[in-house]
């Protein structure tokens, strides 16, 4: 019987060289950490702590340091026997940097657009939860001017002083805001990258004045090797690529996405969808002139009241607001037979109006000339002549401070005392009033 030999299996201990055609033996995989001293992603991190003598820079596979490196709980031992400190577990590439290489300041790209989503979820709040007649807050003073068209100041509503202290608070605390949570920035101290808290961040917001001069300061972190504004200079803060880390990532992930709904919300209800306006009249009334010059012949005046309101649509809510209130005299005079060669002179007339409440108080005069905006309407043919001055009485939408040409319509009420004069040659020459004018409802959000 032929005896067959066998022969050992591949790569058993009787086999000396590798059979042709075998796979090649796949090299260990290393555990994903960083060696102090090694090469990382084309970066070269600093020599291990306690290691005087100069460490040379090695090319490492991807999982972070050379195979067969000494590791203690996954990370490599360095020649001093001590382990560097673990980056966090779902650390970006910028995050990372942040670990090996030190701090990594925002962009200013970043941080406009932070500043736009915050700036947009105040004036939102302002719109829908004061009305549009008063100002939103800002954080940066003189860079959204809110105020200059509304009729009160923010602080006047209870609602957005919480609002505005709650997002100071958020900053001081956490280092950031829904906007910088959004795209991923904090605002920190410069020494112990901690959160500024709440009375450094009220100053740094005050302080931002001396950034809006020019806007050089806003302009600052273009060129700046930090990234600072003067207010960050001032205050030792810096702006960081940040996320809230001790959160973990579920968390994270529901804190941002609440973020960007309140920021969402707040773009929507601070730019409107539809507008629109109108004009109601709100009272009418006739009053017979008295005249005390014997040259001059007036025929009743009418007394008309318009209300001029607006409407605008924000995301899903509706909001009506008052405009202007304005009072029309429609005089008609003529000269009389009586007045010979002394003829007026209708080009120089001037109505006088004046508003104020049936008891008298709160009394407001103004007065119109030919070739005012607002002013008066001249037609003159032969010895007759037709005036009529449109008088508008401010809401509080409009003027903040009421001068003394200014009436204020919503402080008089819905009964007025209507006072107008004729004057012509720089007398007057016949008055009209009306005691006692009963005004309708107005629109929704008079």
């Amino acid at each position: 019987m032929r005896r067959t030999r066998r022969l050992p299996r591949a790569g058993g201990p009787h086999r000396r060289g590798r059979r042709r055609g075998a796979r090649p033996r796949r090299e260990r995989s290393c555990p994903p950490c960083v060696p102090g001293g090694a090469t990382l992603a084309g970066r070269t991190t600093g020599s291990p702590p306690g290691d005087g003598a100069p460490h040379l820079t090695r090319r490492v596979p991807a999982s972070g340091f050379p195979c067969g490196a000494p590791c203690w709980e996954g990370r490599p031992v360095t020649s001093a026997g001590t382990v560097p400190p673990a980056a966090p577990p779902s650390a970006t590439a910028e995050e990372a940097e942040l670990t090996v290489t030190g701090v990594v300041h925002a962009s200013w790209t970043r941080r406009v657009l932070a500043a736009v989503l915050d700036q947009s979820l105040l004036v939102g709040a302002a719109w829908f939860f004061a009305g549009p007649d008063v100002g939103a807050p800002t954080l940066w003073p003189t860079l959204w001017d809110a105020d200059v068209d509304a009729a009160q100041p923010w602080t006047s509503s209870f609602a957005l002083v919480i609002v505005a202290v709650l997002l100071l608070g958020l900053q001081g605390d956490t280092g950031w805001t829904p906007g910088k949570l959004v795209v991923g920035i904090a605002v920190v101290r410069d020494g112990d990258l901690r959160p500024a808290g709440f009375l450094r961040t009220v100053a740094r917001a005050v302080f931002h004045l001396v950034d809006a001069l020019l806007m050089i300061g806003y302009l600052r972190p273009l060129w700046n090797a930090e990234r600072r504004t003067f207010a960050d200079s001032a205050m030792a803060t810096v702006v960081v690529l940040r996320h809230p880390t001790r959160l973990n990532r579920g968390w994270h992930v529901a804190l941002t996405a609440a973020a960007a709904l309140v920021c969402a919300l707040g773009v929507g209800f601070s730019i409107p969808s539809w507008s629109a306006g109108g004009v109601s009249r709100v009272g009418s009334a006739q009053c017979v002139p008295q005249v005390t010059d014997e040259r001059v012949t007036a025929e009743p005046v009418v007394v008309e009241v318009d209300d001029r309101w607006d409407r605008e649509r924000r995301l899903w809510m509706v909001r009506s607001a008052p405009d202007s209130r304005d009072v029309t005299f429609g005089w008609r005079w003529s000269q009389s037979s009586r007045a010979g060669s002394q003829a007026l002179d209708v080009e120089d007339a001037v109505l006088t109006v004046s508003a104020a409440r049936p008891d008298g108080t709160g009394t407001t005069e103004t007065e119109t000339r030919v070739g005012d905006v607002d002013g008066l309407l001249v037609q003159h043919t032969g010895s007759t002549a037709r005036a009529e001055a449109v008088v508008s009485l401010e809401t509080a939408r409009r003027t903040s401070q009421p001068g003394p040409e200014t009436v204020q319509a919503r402080a008089l009420g819905n009964e007025v005392r209507l006072t107008s004069a004729l004057v012509l040659d720089g007398e007057v020459v016949a008055t009209c009033t009306v005691d006692r004018l009963v005004l309708s409802a107005a629109p929704s959000g008079w």
